[in-house]
């Protein structure tokens, strides 16, 4: 056994997300192994679930009844918020693409863009599908003529968030600390969250509206970190 010297132990953590691996399976044959294809089956499994439990455009028991209560705090200030926050998904996803676009980071360009923009065509398509009316409670502010299930919102929050967890946990150690990762995981909580605080507080969606959203999103970033797995997605500078 040949002994390490100094210069050949790195301290630091690996990072790095396994995405895919393969193994060993009787006779012969590699089959494919992977934390992403998982979340993939059981996200879209719940998805449909969810789709075939809320049949029609009746809420669940006790729906109407969170959105009412959220509406108590309702206010022109609130309502302003929640309108930034729901415009924010947007505005956060076109600087994801052009910080990476200034940086050449083009691999991860595609892959972010992929998570993002795919995950928007495919919640179209479930809307037109579906075709679920949204809740008639009260007197919005912010009127849409599309669908309600699933929550676009919802959907490019959820697939912006988990492809840039999914993207920073490929970078080496030396750029990106465990401190960081946790630190934007717990951001990625919380924005994610008020996101869908602010589109039920605007009586635009049930809260299954919005879980499907979630389910949707998380289901179809996975296929695309499967698809990317080889693909090392550097970045040219730190995004922190």
């Amino acid at each position: 056994m040949t002994a390490l010297s100094k210069n050949d132990y790195d301290p630091s953590p690996d990072l790095t997300f396994p995405l895919a691996s393969s193994i060993q399976a009787p006779g012969g044959k590699r089959v494919l192994t992977s934390p992403c294809l998982t979340a993939a089956i059981c996200a879209t499994t719940l998805f449909l679930l969810i789709a075939f439990v809320t049949q029609g455009s009746l809420p669940l028991s006790g729906e109407a009844d969170l959105l009412h209560w959220l509406h108590r705090f309702a206010s022109h200030s609130g309502d302003v918020l929640a309108l930034w926050i729901s415009a924010s998904v947007t505005v956060l996803s076109v600087l994801t693409l052009a910080r990476l676009a200034w940086q050449r980071a083009w691999q991860a360009l595609g892959f972010i863009l992929a998570c993002v923009g795919g995950s928007a065509l495919l919640a179209l398509a479930a809307k037109i599908v579906f075709h679920r009316e949204r809740p008639q409670l009260w007197e919005v502010v912010a009127h849409h003529s599309s669908y309600a299930f699933p929550s676009g919102h919802a959907v490019q929050s959820m697939a912006l968030a988990v492809g840039v967890l999914i993207l920073m946990s490929k970078q080496p150690s030396t750029r990106v600390s465990p401190y960081l990762l946790a630190t934007l995981f717990v951001l990625v909580i919380v924005a994610v969250g008020a996101v869908a605080v602010a589109r039920m507080y605007l009586g635009l969606h049930y809260p299954s509206q919005i879980l499907a959203g979630w389910t949707l999103a998380i289901a179809w970033v996975s296929l695309m970190a499967l698809l990317f797995r080889n693909a090392p997605l550097p970045l040219k500078r730190s995004m922190a």
